[in-house]
């Protein structure tokens, strides 16, 4: 409202911003949705001593092989460009979800609960790697290895520089006390977000902090926008927040069911996994695009000594079955990164010359490692 000397009013002004905020965003949306993003959305739900880590995949393609990764088992870093190679022992064992062949996971859960998940997040700037360095997925694998523990992860960041090959990324991060934290690389620089720097626990394809200022808009969270229902990464963050906020306002509901019900609920065309780390009693359940039966995975069934066991993501069986494992090998591991490969080269994602020099040396890797 305009006053008598042409001045806005304390209320007008107000009026005014807040109209100006909502337009702004719309034009943003509008923005990002010409875009195609590859979307991919995570979460922590807590009931009581239940911790739940969850994720959809939303990608290009759904194959891929579920590992058992051993305890006790020496490791090379894969070299795309020269460099230090980084070796470890793995402490602990755990099970992983990959893409792109054996310690390469997208996503995964040690035996001491630590869960680590990978989010695309394209403007990812990395700090120099100026020693030891590894590339954007097998630094989940060696944290899965090596680490029982948020903070023990937080701690060792400075050892390990990410040299991302493949894809830019930023990460989510729970463990078996319920401790989360988001890992991110902005303007060549390690930015984390833990303990009460953690507002809500949900993260997709934006920056933690621009996400949360998009939250603070919309009621629930300080604001007056009403939540839709767009496939927008912001959308999504705000939607996964407040389904989380009424999920805590109704206990008496499973806490797995309502962590599918929330994945349900940003699910996009191309979601190919959903995935429920149930952290508190070791499982893991899951569905496909293929089939949407949800499988369990337990991790106390396996003692993580008897070598790399793995099993095909989209393998089918019946509701809660658990896929049925077989003693790793080169062969199967090949076979799945071909293709991949050949479909993310069919689908435009990789140049023909950039998919067939990234597998010859995946391919060799693997051999030798």
């Amino acid at each position: 409202m305009i006053g008598k000397h042409g001045a806005f009013t304390a209320r007008g002004d107000a009026v005014f911003v807040k109209l100006y905020r909502v337009l702004f965003i719309s034009v943003i949306l509008q923005i990002i949705s010409s875009y195609p993003l590859n979307a991919c959305t995570a979460f922590m739900l807590r009931q009581d001593d239940a911790i739940i880590l969850a994720k959809n995949l939303d990608w290009l393609i759904g194959d891929g092989f579920i590992f058992i990764n051993s305890r006790g088992t020496d490791k090379s870093a894969f070299i795309m460009n020269g460099g230090h190679q980084v070796k470890w022992r793995s402490c602990y064992g755990s099970i992983t979800f990959n893409q792109l062949g054996k310690d390469f996971p997208i996503g995964g859960m040690n035996e001491k609960g630590l869960v680590i998940e990978a989010l695309n997040y394209t403007p990812s700037e990395y700090p120099p790697a100026d020693s030891a360095s590894i590339d954007e997925f097998q630094w989940i694998q060696y944290h899965l290895d090596t680490s029982q523990s948020v903070r023990e992860v937080l701690e060792s960041l400075e050892k390990i520089a990410v040299s991302p090959v493949f894809i830019k990324l930023h990460y989510f991060l729970c463990d078996s006390r319920g401790e989360t934290a988001v890992i991110e690389f902005i303007d060549r620089e390690i930015r984390t977000y833990s303990g009460e720097q953690m507002i809500v626990p949900v993260l997709t394809n934006n920056s933690y902090e621009n996400s949360l200022g998009y939250l603070h808009d919309h009621k629930g969270f300080g604001g007056e926008i009403i939540v839709s229902g767009g496939p927008e990464s912001p959308v999504r963050f705000v939607r996964a927040a407040t389904l989380i906020k009424e999920y805590l306002h109704r206990p008496d509901q499973s806490i797995v069911n309502s962590a599918f019900f929330i994945l349900e609920s940003v699910k996009q065309t191309d979601t190919q996994w959903s995935i429920a780390y149930n952290i508190t009693d070791r499982e893991i359940q899951f569905r496909t695009i293929d089939s949407q039966v949800i499988r369990s995975i337990s991790l106390k069934e396996y003692g993580f000594e008897e070598g790399e066991m793995i099993s095909p993501i989209s393998s089918g069986g019946n509701e809660g079955a658990e896929p049925g494992f077989e003693k790793y090998s080169d062969r199967e591991n090949d076979r799945m990164l071909k293709t991949v490969f050949e479909k993310l080269s069919k689908k435009g994602e990789l140049s023909e010359a950039s998919a067939e020099a990234f597998l010859d040396r995946l391919l060799d890797y693997n051999h030798k490692n």
